[in-house]
């Protein structure tokens, strides 16, 4: 991951491959991670102490037609424990 500063002093981060999240004190999460051309977007509940994050949906960013899409059916998405992949509910 490569982070810089912008003309308007905005964060950059480059490469990011392994994903980012940006958590409230609630523990409402948007986690973004990189693709070749495009982005995925989750939106979780990270819970305290350890216990599982819940995962609300994940989206595919398509900028060709300026779409975002859900990558799989919201009901389908579990509770994903700590330290597992978090693709593991993706299709």
């Amino acid at each position: 991951m490569k982070v810089e500063i912008d003309e308007d002093g905005d964060i950059v981060l480059k490469e990011v491959f392994s994903g980012i999240s940006l958590q409230t004190e609630e523990g409402n999460c948007l986690g973004v991670c990189m693709r070749d051309d495009t982005f995925e977007i989750s939106m979780f509940k990270r819970n305290n102490k350890g216990q599982p994050k819940t995962f609300a949906t994940w989206f595919r960013v398509d900028f060709a037609n300026g779409t975002i899409s859900p990558l799989v059916d919201p009901k389908a998405c579990t509770a994903v424990n700590e330290g597992e992949p978090d693709n593991a509910n993706k299709s």
